[in-house]
């Protein structure tokens, strides 16, 4: 299974949602691969770089945009499941990552730049869509949430008014420590001590697996 975590506009968490992801599900015995697909930063790649020989392995792969979807492909084969680390440098790049995947996650945080992103994004997502025979869904995941936060509640109430036809994931990431932590020793929350931390990505992992199991009925 093909998932790229993506989005047009940068800071919304992809690269944190994809190699955490990334460890829980290697954590329950599928062989994962993050590709990583933005050759300014590679922060999927410095993750990985330092990453601990001795932890569950989570192979990590630098993809360019040419040859993105035939190289997706290919390692479909290979991996369970391929979790596509998007790039907003590159409008094409983007059209790329959502056309080389199944299904795409979209991680929005409470910002109304991401929301307007959102729309520029969606009119893509579609344009690539109607171009496929085969199925391509998108899901909004809330990340960097506080209930407490105004600006919070605010954006949750227009993007069920305004992006209504657009499924989002139940599971919403909260903004914690532990996230920006765990990053510079290469593990996941699911290997560190924050325990709701943790719960946020297994459950995330569980709606995951679910669409799945429910992809290709």
């Amino acid at each position: 299974m093909k998932i790229a975590i993506t989005s047009l506009k940068g800071g919304v968490g992809k690269t944190t949602i994809a190699t955490n992801l990334a460890v829980c599900f290697a954590q329950k015995g599928y062989k994962v691969c993050i590709v990583d697909t933005d050759a300014e930063q590679e922060s999927s790649i410095g993750w990985s770089e330092q990453r601990q020989d001795n932890l569950t392995n989570v192979t990590v792969v630098r993809v360019g945009e040419r040859s993105l979807i035939r190289e997706v492909k290919q390692m479909e084969k290979n991996f369970d499941i391929v979790l596509l680390d998007g790039s907003p440098q590159l409008r094409e790049l983007a059209s790329a990552t959502i056309a080389a995947s199944n299904f795409i996650i979209i991680p929005i945080s409470p910002s109304a730049y991401d929301f307007w992103a959102l729309e520029s994004f969606m009119l893509r997502f579609e344009q690539i869509k109607q171009m496929r025979e085969d199925k391509l869904e998108a899901y909004i995941l809330l990340n960097k949430f506080n209930d407490n936060q105004n600006i919070g509640k605010e954006l949750n109430e227009s993007l069920k008014t305004e992006f209504s036809d657009i499924r989002r994931l139940q599971t919403t990431i909260g903004e914690r420590v532990a996230y920006k932590e765990t990053i510079s020793h290469g593990i996941g929350v699911t290997e560190y001590k924050d325990k709701k931390a943790k719960d946020e990505i297994e459950s995330l992992a569980q709606e995951i697996e679910a669409i799945i199991k429910t992809f290709n009925k």
